[in-house]
């Protein structure tokens, strides 16, 4: 572990170790990209000390994304200390392709983004790497200095859970948010309830899912047992993900080189843990789909896949996500966890929601002003061509590119 945190990396001592050093503030220090290796070993003994971290933000995740991304997206850490260790540190990045509207903006973000919009990895329960006593106060002092440097528009804080973050989205301060719903299936009250899985769903979609279970036969989930086994069923999901996406006319996500190699890498740096976890489903000896799991403090976020196109009454993404959820379901997991996005697919089959935050803060500009002003003129044209009453106009939170859904 490193000498740079001074600790057994026992939670307990931890734990009273911030609570001794309560009252002491939290010091920044800014560490360019030539100190990488040296934040990535600082960050990999944190997360040691903490006892893990959400994947999103864990030493792995991190260090393979800037392995493939690191040297297109500049970056730079602060780390934090109190008296003289090190508390918590952040990947800071600076968006490559990050605009409003005509105009282009200089943008921090916080965590693995900001990378070109055809190689986003969309990150999404993001978190900051940190003791949670001094998270609030590290954010704080790291915001404070930022405001201090003149050549940046926005800092963006990308798909961050709202208990993760600390709350910052006061809109007299210049921050803005916007909220999306990640779907997800509540896997312990099913477990607890007794009843079928399959009964927690709507009436039609019950229908929908026994009579495709009826009409395929014997259906079965697979595991990879090796890593050859992983990156097999992981070629197999990206054929079938960019045969559909390129039906569509679209380049599917899996074109871009940089994002297939990155979670190529991933595969080997957390299947054998668990933290990762690939599933094909089978019928008749055909692949009706391969999923791509990320396993997050017990959730199974269904991070990508591919399916077959749909035949008549037969949907092989249902079944594939029904299976897979049954899978997980079996194996104890809490959650089946679609991620944001508003499909009607993941909303059938999903329990409950979870809202994921973008925030930014964004500075004065003209640009900023020229913009939110074209967009209530929009607005103004379309309400007076409809005949309706004219909505009252806010200022906007750019989007960032969102997932592209394999189901």
């Amino acid at each position: 572990m490193s000498t740079l945190l001074a600790d057994t990396g026992c939670p307990a001592e931890t734990a009273c170790r911030a609570e001794r050093d309560a009252c002491a503030p939290v010091a920044v220090e800014w560490w360019d990209s030539t100190r990488r290796a040296e934040a990535i070993a600082v960050w990999f003994a944190l997360e040691q000390q903490l006892g893990g971290l959400p994947v999103m933000c864990s030493a792995d995740w991190t260090d393979a994304w800037l392995r493939h991304y690191g040297s297109i997206v500049s970056h730079r850490f602060a780390v934090g200390r109190v008296a003289g260790r090190i508390v918590g540190v952040i990947l800071l990045t600076r968006g490559v392709e990050d605009h409003d509207g005509w105009f282009a903006s200089r943008a921090w973000h916080l965590g693995t983004a900001g990378e070109p919009d055809a190689d986003s990895v969309c990150i999404e329960y993001n978190a900051l790497a940190c003791e949670p006593a001094y998270r609030d106060a590290f954010f704080d002092e790291v915001i404070r200095q930022l405001q201090t440097e003149p050549d940046w528009d926005e800092l963006c804080c990308d798909g961050f859970a709202v208990h993760d973050l600390p709350e910052v989205s006061d809109a007299s301060t210049g921050w803005m948010q916007d909220r999306r719903m990640a779907w997800w299936t509540n896997l312990e009250r099913v477990r607890e309830s007794g009843r079928e899985l399959v009964q927690f769903f709507g009436i039609s979609t019950r229908r929908h899912i026994r009579q495709n279970l009826r009409d395929y036969g014997t259906v079965t989930v697979e595991q990879p047992q090796s890593f050859a086994d992983a990156h097999a069923f992981f070629d197999e999901m990206v054929d079938l993900h960019q045969a559909r996406w390129t039906q569509d006319g679209q380049p599917g996500c899996y074109a871009s080189r940089a994002f297939t190699a990155l979670h190529r890498e991933l595969i080997d740096r957390m299947v054998g843990d668990g933290r990762t976890l690939l599933l094909r489903v089978r019928a008749n000896n055909v692949t009706l789909g391969c999923t791509q799991f990320f396993i997050d403090r017990g959730r199974a976020l269904n991070y990508q896949g591919g399916r077959l196109t749909n035949s008549g009454r037969l949907s092989p993404g249902l079944i594939t996500d029904y299976c897979c959820m049954q899978f997980c379901l079996e194996r104890g997991y809490s959650a089946y966890d679609f991620m944001a996005g508003d499909s009607q697919h993941k909303q059938r089959l999903s329990t409950d929601t979870t809202p994921l935050s973008w925030r930014v803060c964004r500075r004065p500009r003209l640009k900023f002003t020229i913009m939110n002003q074209l967009r209530k003129c929009k607005q103004l044209i379309a309400a007076l061509s409809s005949h309706e009453s004219v909505p009252v106009a806010v200022d906007q939170v750019p989007k960032s590119s969102p997932q592209a859904e394999g189901a």
